[in-house]
């Protein structure tokens, strides 16, 4: 399961400049780490829930309508792309049940998120810019392409 959201803004203003000095300040709580087979490497900052809980109860609203799942927010986190830093990303798939991503800049090339087709097979690239939200379940396999 995908679906590629481009006219539906989550965040409200608040939320947005809370993340905004997030990334401008971008201070990690996690490093890219591959410990017995689990596996991250992004440069990862935790964020505080309350802090985007209009965002986290409108991607619950939303997955309900479209998805019909009732999701329990387990993380909630912004991983850092660092120019280089993903040269042999390959294919792979979340460990969580459901994930949702949320671009938050677009002053970068690359980074495009590419995904596999499960009906067809095909390779499809989502290019990404500011606000840009993607869904997908624990099944569907995709990458991150080097920026």
């Amino acid at each position: 399961m995908f679906l590629e959201i481009n006219h539906i803004d989550f965040l409200n203003n608040d939320e947005k400049n809370y993340l905004e000095s997030l990334i401008t300040e971008f201070v990690p709580d996690e490093e890219p780490y591959n410990i017995d087979g689990k596996f991250n490497q992004y440069t990862r900052k935790y964020i505080d829930t309350k802090n985007v809980e209009n965002y986290l109860e409108n991607i619950k609203k939303f997955a309900f309508r479209e998805l019909s799942c009732n999701l329990k927010i387990m993380n909630c986190w912004v991983n850092e792309v660092k120019e280089g830093g993903n040269p042999n990303h390959n294919f792979h798939t979340d460990t969580s049940e459901f994930t949702a991503i949320v671009y938050l800049n677009e002053n970068f090339d690359g980074g495009e998120f590419e995904y596999i087709d499960i009906k067809t097979g095909e390779q499809i690239v989502i290019n990404p810019y500011k606000y840009k939200a993607l869904f997908m379940n624990n099944k569907l396999y995709h990458r991150v392409l080097p920026v």
